[in-house]
């Protein structure tokens, strides 16, 4: 299984760096740094959803949730990296709401990776 890389090599690279860059030194308002902020984790989620992993960055669990419902699935197995997948259009726990006979159907539909083997 391969990926795309690193979140640096995404397209948005030079977005982020320049917004965190005008957060953290910009000396702006305290709201102002609220919606860098929100832009960064949008264009995070974007790099993330293109396949590319997320070494020193972060997604949201209803980020994540969120892409999961616009039918976005893992392309990589570091991309399904919460416990929790959608089902039914209900998001459950894959080792305590799942059956075995259910994992092995998400499995082998190709919507979802065997964690064992990934971790």
């Amino acid at each position: 299984m391969r990926d795309n890389g690193d979140w640096t090599s995404h397209y948005n690279y030079d977005k982020i760096s320049a917004l965190t860059e005008l957060e953290l030194y910009g000396g702006v308002s305290e709201e102002s740094k609220k919606a860098i902020q929100k832009q960064v984790d949008e264009l995070m989620l974007e790099a993330f959803a293109d396949g590319y992993s997320l070494d020193g960055g972060s997604i949201t669990y209803e980020q994540y949730e969120g892409l999961l419902r616009s039918g976005w699935r893992p392309e990589f197995g570091f991309q399904q990296c919460f416990y929790d997948v959608l089902v039914d259009d209900k998001m459950q726990d894959w080792y305590n709401d799942l059956s075995d006979d259910q994992r092995k159907e998400l499995i082998e539909s190709g919507e979802y990776f065997d964690m064992e083997e990934i971790w």
